[in-house]
């Protein structure tokens, strides 16, 4: 077993180091100051869009710094990817530049913009409108954006025609860049759609309380009756059990993002190791049990013993996760969350019991017993963290995540399931 972990590190790591990744998904740009000094470096990949701020990486540094639209001019990320910062209701931000020359349009949180000859915004409005006429409701195309546009030409367009333009941003587009007859500016070799850094790696650390569900074993005694959870002693002697025990983890973790998304597919190959014990006082002796010809349980005679059992808890793991990963903001602490399937594989596959039977206080007799568990376990996985970027090579992953994994599989201990809540550290780079 040592020797396959060993391998199988030493090719974990021959992998990655083929691999580009850093901590953020980032595309080669560049901005341009309000003093209009342009710095050249990598920009995060947002399939969104900008809006608040964007993470930039000058050339040369690994520091990540936070660029606000108030602390420059522009960003080019492409030869047809440019944000322009522009005034908006007293704020300033982020406007993605969709084509210019004669009429200069824009696109901000899904919504048109246009600007003529100065930097004041004209916000395009058009679409379906319901109105209410003598109690009925009717639909009206509003058409204001086909005047807004026109209203933007010079007196030469003043005959173009409107007659196809839809209110949808690829028809306006599409119009708008033909009136213009002005292809994008061509930009420096270095800027391409290229996204770089798709892979992420990292190092964990857990800790975890696990509630482990199964049946208990049978037993009987010759001559004697034995109570457990005050059922009748008719049923059978097997009766469900919760233990509570706690573990400790280390592995490795990786995700990918999945392009033009802010999402990441996650996975892991985590190790598990199970120690402790856990006692159970399951039944008390009777000498006798009085009932009615019925059959129907009535009371017990006098208690003379007990049965005790011994569970010993050392079970290693290897537990092999995949999930959707999310993250809610892009600033330098990142909330996540995460959801999607877990498997376990136990490597001992087997809990050690130790019963003793007590009569009147002397220890009787005693069994060891070793009982077959089930070797895999699946089921649902979620959970919740904070991510830091130290730099654009290194971050800290810390979060809490919730397991319900079961099986149906016939065993000596029958259904085995867990409940694992679990606390974890991750080293990424």
């Amino acid at each position: 077993m040592r020797f396959n972990l060993t391998l199988f590190l030493i090719l974990y790591f021959q992998f990655i180091s083929l691999l580009s990744y850093s901590q953020i998904t980032v595309q080669r740009g560049y901005i341009i100051k309000n003093n209009n000094d342009t710095i050249h470096g990598k920009i995060e990949y947002l399939p969104g869009g900008l809006v608040k701020k964007v993470a930039f990486i000058n050339d040369n540094s690994t520091q990540i710094n936070f660029v606000k639209p108030s602390d420059i001019k522009k960003i080019i990320i492409s030869p047809n990817l440019t944000y322009q910062t522009k005034e908006l209701k007293g704020n300033r931000v982020f406007f993605k530049v969709l084509t210019n020359n004669t009429v200069n349009l824009f696109e901000y949180k899904s919504q048109l913009y246009i600007s003529c000859n100065s930097d004041s915004l004209i916000l395009l409005k058009g679409g379906k409108e319901t109105i209410n006429k003598d109690g009925r409701y009717y639909y009206t195309e509003i058409n204001t954006y086909k005047h807004q546009i026109k209203e933007c030409l010079p007196e030469a367009y003043s005959n173009v025609s409107m007659d196809n333009l839809r209110f949808n941003k690829n028809s306006i587009v599409k119009f708008i860049t033909k009136l213009n007859n002005h292809p994008p500016t061509p930009q420096p070799s270095i800027l391409d759609n290229k996204i770089q850094n798709l892979n992420h790696f990292g190092i964990e650390i857990g800790a975890s309380n696990n509630n482990i569900t199964f049946q208990g074993y049978n037993f009987a005694i010759k001559d004697l009756f034995v109570s457990y959870s005050n059922k009748s002693p008719f049923e059978p002697a097997q009766t469900q059990i919760l233990h509570r025990t706690n573990s400790t983890q280390i592995g490795i973790n990786y995700k990918r993002r999945i392009k033009k998304t802010d999402f990441y597919l996650f996975s892991g190959l985590i190790l598990d190791n199970m120690q402790g014990a856990q006692i159970e006082k399951i039944g008390l002796i009777h000498s006798a049990v009085i009932a009615p010809k019925d059959g129907n349980f009535s009371m017990w005679s006098d208690t003379i013993g007990k049965v005790v059992d011994t569970y010993n808890y050392k079970l290693n793991s290897i537990n092999l996760p995949v999930t959707l990963y999310y993250e809610a903001t892009h600033n330098k602490i990142r909330p996540f969350m995460n959801f999607g399937l877990l498997s376990k594989y136990y490597i001992q596959k087997h809990i050690p019991l130790n019963r003793e039977v007590y009569i009147k206080g002397e220890l009787q007799e005693r069994e060891n017993i070793n009982l077959k568990i089930p070797a895999f376990l699946w089921g649902a996985k979620m959970g919740i963290g904070l991510r830091y970027l130290i730099n654009v090579n290194n971050s800290i992953s810390t979060g809490l995540t919730w397991d319900l994994a079961g099986t149906n599989e016939t065993s000596e201990v029958g259904p085995f399931g867990t409940f694992i809540k679990r606390a974890y550290l991750s080293y990424n780079f």
